[in-house]
């Protein structure tokens, strides 16, 4: 079972470390069951979300068929999104649990003293506090959404000092988020101008959009048409970077003729995708040269290994009837053979295994044109045996299976010694 609980924020050691508890109670019944630690470890145990019904709790010793649920009351890496426990804005820590806090970290009562921090907020700020001693300073002047920026403290000492001079001077903007903060430094606005920009954002769906952006949509855009006129402008950069252009560049970025611009970098694009599909033809041309000049070498080199081998069966056919069957002596022979019956036998090197000693191909003419290939292996036993493989019956007739078992028996000669080891081996 599953149970809607009321979740309740403490602060607690924890293995000598301070730690962000959650406890759910349902009627008389409790349990701990989310744990953030201040090296930022976060685990949960018999924990479930459900869809529009929000956190459950699953007791010890109950059963519970959904997913989700940690059913052991061992601790461990959350598998769902819990971020509203780790901020629950209503539970503050007691006097106990901030001397705790205090016990350990002596100078962390100065953070304390400067705001007034949830327990999550603690088990956070004691985080950031021990790399970054002037997150003091940020919620003594309240800007806690900068303190709990990791991004502020990356920045150099001028730029973090400029950053807090701005929020002094400018104190409505304190909930605004770091990069909107150095946009407006940046371009001198007011925090009135930036929630026209955020709002643009959200109208256009153009998230990365800047101030320079927005006033050059209105100056060369309709109101009533900025989300489409968005997707043109994006693809239109997007094209811009794709020729090879500088994005940043104001004459591609920002051009006095939006509609001549973009009309002239289409016609660029269209050159450069030619010009691509020019260059993958040619590439791809070299390289079926390539692989036929590495199969012309492979097949000459093979020319000769393969006539030594196959001497031996030079003369040695058999006819009966309209049937002949004999040994090729080439491997234009071969080749021929696998043209004229679409058979896989130089796809799939058979002369190799010829040459190594593995079997033998042997043919099979009828009124002198090829009619069907067999393998046959180096123990006298016959392999594979097909004829046109175009056509529906596949298979050699009745007579060409006698025919080729009747040549074997006359003219094949078993391996040698030194085969029958190496195919023991």
């Amino acid at each position: 079972m599953m149970h809607r609980c009321v979740f309740i924020p403490r602060l607690e050691s924890v293995g000598g470390k301070i730690a962000y508890v959650v406890r759910a109670r349902w009627g008389s019944r409790e349990l701990d069951v989310v744990r953030m630690f201040e090296d930022g470890k976060v685990q949960v145990r018999n924990l479930s979300f459900v869809a529009m019904g929000g956190y459950y709790v699953s007791f010890p010793g109950e059963f519970d068929k959904y997913r989700g649920v940690t059913r052991r009351e061992n601790w461990a890496t959350p598998i769902i999104e819990i971020r509203s426990l780790l901020n629950l804005s209503s539970g503050f820590p007691t006097e106990d649990e901030k001397r705790m806090v205090c016990e350990k970290y002596p100078d962390f009562k100065y953070v304390l003293a400067k705001a007034r921090l949830s327990c999550s907020e603690i088990v956070e700020f004691i985080r950031i506090w021990k790399t970054h001693k002037d997150v003091e300073l940020l919620l003594a002047c309240g800007f806690r959404r900068i303190a709990k920026n990791g991004s502020f403290y990356k920045l150099s000492a001028a730029k973090k000092k400029a950053v807090v001079l701005f929020l002094r001077n400018h104190p409505e903007a304190g909930d605004i988020k770091l990069s909107g903060i150095l946009e407006m430094m940046k371009y001198g606005k007011s925090l009135e101008d930036y929630n026209d920009l955020d709002a643009f954002r959200r109208k256009t769906n153009f998230p990365s959009a800047s101030f320079e952006t927005m006033d050059y949509f209105g100056n060369h855009f309709s109101a009533s048409n900025l989300y489409s006129a968005s997707l043109e402008y994006r693809e239109h950069i997007r094209l811009v970077g794709r020729c090879g252009h500088d994005t940043k560049d104001s004459y591609w970025k920002f051009p006095a003729n939006f509609r001549k611009a973009h009309d002239k970098i289409l016609k660029e694009y269209k050159n450069v995708l030619a010009a691509e599909l020019a260059d993958l033809k040619e590439r791809e041309e070299l390289e079926r040269k390539k692989q036929a000049a590495e199969r012309r070498k492979r097949l000459e080199l093979q020319k000769s290994g393969y006539a030594k081998v196959i001497a031996k069966y030079s003369g040695k056919s058999f006819s009966i009837g309209k049937l002949s069957v004999f040994v090729p002596q080439t491997i234009g022979e071969i080749v021929s053979q696998a043209k004229d019956l679409h058979q896989c036998l130089i796809t799939c090197d058979y002369p190799k295994q010829v040459i190594s000693g593995e079997k033998i191909l042997v043919f099979v003419f009828k009124n002198g044109k090829p009619s069907a290939t067999a393998e046959v292996f180096n123990t006298g036993k016959i392999g594979q045996f097909y004829g046109n493989e175009r056509k529906k019956n596949i298979y050699p007739t009745e007579a060409e299976r006698d025919a080729v078992s009747e040549w074997v028996k006359k003219f094949f000669e078993p391996a040698r010694k030194r085969n029958r080891l190496k195919e023991v081996a």
